[in-house]
């Protein structure tokens, strides 16, 4: 999903049930919950699939993030 996907989800979801805390599932079948605390981080996957924090991107050749973190 595109970071804008996620806005614009976000963006109707607020409009129509006000500004709730927001959290994250630990697995998709939802056997868990946490409050998300921190702001969105980007991150970059390399050619193995792994991915790298912002400060380690840094440290590489191509500084341009290919994805956003959310928690």
């Amino acid at each position: 999903m595109k970071l804008s996907e996620v806005i614009n989800n976000l963006k109707k979801a607020k409009k129509q049930y006000g500004d709730l805390d927001c959290v994250y599932s630990i697995d998709d079948e939802g056997n868990d919950f946490h409050d998300i605390h921190f702001t969105p981080t980007p991150m970059k996957k390399d050619s193995d699939g792994l991915f790298y924090l912002s400060e380690a991107l840094l440290e590489t050749e191509q500084k341009i993030p290919t994805h956003i973190c959310v928690n």
